[in-house]
């Protein structure tokens, strides 16, 4: 899977998580119950992280991504971006994964 610990694997992650706490404690006024990622470019490749990895933490929530102006870079595929990967992963900015609840991770 992906690394995915807020505030281990990425401090964004634990902002992300926070945000999504406080807005959720004002029900009243903000719609938390769906959960949506975007981006451009380098944006793009976090959306893809970051919405993975928050469906992993709200699967009843997130439900899908959108990206723009980037690719999904595989171990071993030749590209020269990024010069290095994480020990763990085999791709960047996110591994590709079904899941089995009702809303799936939609791109």
């Amino acid at each position: 899977g992906n690394p995915c610990t807020p505030g281990k694997d990425s401090h964004d992650l634990a902002y992300i998580d926070n945000i999504i706490q406080q807005l959720a404690a004002e029900p009243m006024k903000y719609n938390t119950l769906r959960l949506f990622f975007s981006g451009c470019s380098q944006g793009s490749a976090f959306s893809f992280y970051s919405g993975s990895c928050m469906k992993q933490r709200f699967p009843e929530r997130v439900s899908a991504f959108a990206t723009h102006s980037t690719g999904l870079h595989v171990r071993g595929d030749g590209l020269s971006w990024p010069k290095k990967l994480c020990d763990q992963c085999d791709y960047i900015p996110a591994m590709p994964q079904t899941y089995g609840d009702s809303l799936g991770l939609k791109a």
